[in-house]
């Protein structure tokens, strides 16, 4: 039997009791947990951490959470939702671009619902009926390959040099992909367009195309480290799942944000109407807009949408794992965190450590095998 401890309502407890208490909804649990599954679709490990938040999720709730097509696109997501509507492996919630949550929404896919913590996220992060929301956003950046560029392009602009030819790679198809679509608009808005007209972008990949400097191939880690895609144009928040298999091959990787081009965008999460297990789809939703998910995206590079609420929570210092500045309001501080330059400190100290080990052997000081 355990006693019971009384709390005064200071903020340690106040926080506690909005943001752990009231997010573990007992009824959901157990209804999500009786259900013992959700069905999850091109959710890619190097995306924003996934691979992270997937296993909190299993970890926390002992909830199973296979991932289909994890290298799909959103139109893929669609495809398969209408496809597969009524079969066991129906996706449950999905994580698409705005342009696809609007035709989900169109087609009437979407089953509101809204999580703990609602209240916490921005009006322009989320549907007004319930009908998704953005846990994340971040920012469209220009990936390089160091190790094989000796010049690293800035802006859209510069992509146009002839000594990029054949290099430049986009992150899928745009009529298809969020990430490549994203980086028609930045393009757009690089060369005079905006947000209402994309003409601008879709020319300047005319031209890209025209000149020999876009390339067809996919990118993948193994084609940014063979130097086939040495120059990516993706999210800020997809670069930092590549950091260890880039440094394990001895590659150098430099991210920035176009300078005549900053555009951010979201994607959106939400549950599939009459999908297989609801309530374990409404408690992965929950679970991505909870502290947990946030500090998890976080970490991927990525910014959740409730970047405000922690800190007002008192999160006074933060890690940045992403290769972009984060504002921050005054009183809390930033470390920038380089994986990269981590993991060759990591690796001195480990050759030193056996360096040392060596001497001490040769020198008289270890232990011989016969001692």
């Amino acid at each position: 039997m355990f006693k019971k401890i009384k709390m005064s309502k200071g903020p340690i407890s106040q926080f506690i009791e909005k943001h752990y208490l009231h997010f573990n909804s007992a009824s959901l649990v157990d209804a999500a947990k009786a259900e013992g599954q959700v069905n999850l679709i091109t959710l890619p490990d190097t995306w924003a951490n996934y691979k992270g938040i997937l296993a909190s999720y299993r970890d926390k709730y002992g909830i199973a959470n296979p991932v289909a097509n994890p290298d799909g696109s959103s139109a893929d997501e669609l495809v398969a939702v209408e496809t597969l509507a009524g079969q066991p492996d129906m996706p449950d919630a999905v994580d698409v671009s705005p342009a696809f949550a609007q035709e989900f929404d169109t087609k009437g896919l979407w089953e509101p619902y809204q999580p703990c913590l609602w209240d916490e996220i921005p009006e322009t992060l989320k549907d007004p009926d319930g009908k998704w929301v953005a846990a994340y956003y971040g920012l469209m950046a220009i990936g390089a390959n160091t190790t094989v560029l000796t010049e690293v392009p800035t802006s859209f602009a510069a992509l146009k040099d002839p000594m990029y030819k054949g290099l430049v790679s986009l992150n899928g198809d745009p009529r298809e992909s969020g990430a490549a679509f994203a980086a028609v608009m930045a393009a757009a808005i690089a060369n005079g367009g905006s947000f209402d007209d994309i003409l601008p972008g879709i020319e300047y990949f005319a031209e890209l195309k025209k000149s020999g400097n876009l390339s067809a191939a996919d990118v993948t880690a193994a084609s940014v480290i063979s130097g086939e895609t040495p120059l990516v144009l993706d999210w800020t928040y997809n670069y930092p799942g590549m950091a260890t298999v880039l440094e394990e091959n001895g590659i150098t990787f430099q991210v920035t944000v176009p300078t005549d081009g900053v555009y951010g965008g979201y994607y959106a999460q939400g549950v599939v109407k009459n999908s297989p297990h609801q309530n374990a789809s409404k408690l992965w939703i929950t679970h991505l807009i909870s502290d947990e998910g946030a500090l998890g995206y976080i970490v991927g590079g990525a910014i959740p949408a409730r970047f405000d609420a922690l800190v007002a929570a008192g999160v006074t210092s933060l890690l940045n794992f992403a290769p972009i500045v984060i504002g921050v309001p005054h009183g809390v501080s930033v470390r920038k965190v380089d994986l990269a330059v981590e993991l060759q400190i990591l690796s001195y100290h480990e050759q030193r450590r056996a360096g040392g080990a060596i001497h001490a052997v040769q020198s008289g000081t270890g232990r011989s095998a016969t001692a």
